[in-house]
């Protein structure tokens, strides 16, 4: 089993699976739980939270640019900036594109309604 979580001087945060409420459909309930400053819990979920706001990108969609630290660096709302001791690296999601269901063959018509796929 594997998490996800937060480390810093402070505590940590990590994702923990709960029991899920009787009413949801096979579904899963995830909490956050923190051992040391309560911050980085809610770090932790609002990070996730404007995760699945944008999309939830994956590192298919990731770019990486990597400049000296003393090296100029006007990053843009979008992205974010990681600075090493050598390195500042920006981040950034390429947009996603959107998914094009092709139509069926003229003169036959689909059985269902349209078929976007998977994000």
């Amino acid at each position: 089993m594997a998490t996800y979580g937060l480390f810093e001087p402070g505590g940590v945060a990590l994702f923990v699976r709960l029991e899920p409420p009787p009413d949801t459909d096979g579904g899963i309930a995830i909490g956050v739980r923190v051992h040391g400053e309560a911050t980085l819990g809610e770090r932790l979920l609002a990070t996730t939270l404007a995760w699945n706001e944008a999309g939830r990108p994956d590192v298919e969609r990731l770019r990486i640019r990597a400049y000296a630290t003393e090296a100029p660096c006007e990053p843009q709302p979008q992205e974010i900036v990681l600075t090493r001791p050598c390195t500042r690296l920006v981040l950034e999601w390429a947009p996603a594109q959107p998914r094009v269901v092709p139509s069926p063959p003229r003169g036959q018509r689909g059985s269902s309604g349209p078929n976007f796929g998977p994000r």
